[in-house]
């Protein structure tokens, strides 16, 4: 009987690496993103991955120019919000209090159907 290496019939996961990092920045990155990580606990880790990377793949000059001039401050081309303040508000017939008034009125035994909350009959 011949012993087959495992790796041979499973090959093992490959890093991806789109750009090309060497095994330096990738520990720069690393290091980088936990950082960020830190100060930044509310961002989602693909939000912090991608502006390293961006950061990283851009020129020094374009990042400053971004930084100075507040390009990227403010409100963007998806802000929609349209502001207000809701000071109360009153859930009519949520779905469990449906369920509870009608099994009361017309009991599990289904002689009558209760009526379709929607309207629709």
């Amino acid at each position: 009987m011949s012993e087959v290496c495992i790796d041979e019939v499973i090959p093992r996961h490959q890093e991806e690496n789109p750009y090309n990092y060497t095994n330096l920045e990738k520990a720069e990155r690393s290091k980088a993103i936990k950082d960020m990580m830190k100060d930044y606990p509310h961002l989602p880790p693909a939000w912090i991955d991608m502006v390293y990377d961006y950061w990283k793949q851009t020129p020094e000059e374009e990042v400053n120019e971004i930084i100075n001039s507040g390009k990227w401050e403010g409100k963007g081309m998806f802000s929609k919000a349209k502001g207000g303040v809701i000071n109360c508000m009153t859930v009519e017939d949520p779905v469990v209090d449906l369920k509870d008034r009608y099994i009361g009125v017309y009991g599990l035994d289904g002689e009558a159907d209760p009526p379709d909350p929607s309207g629709n009959q």
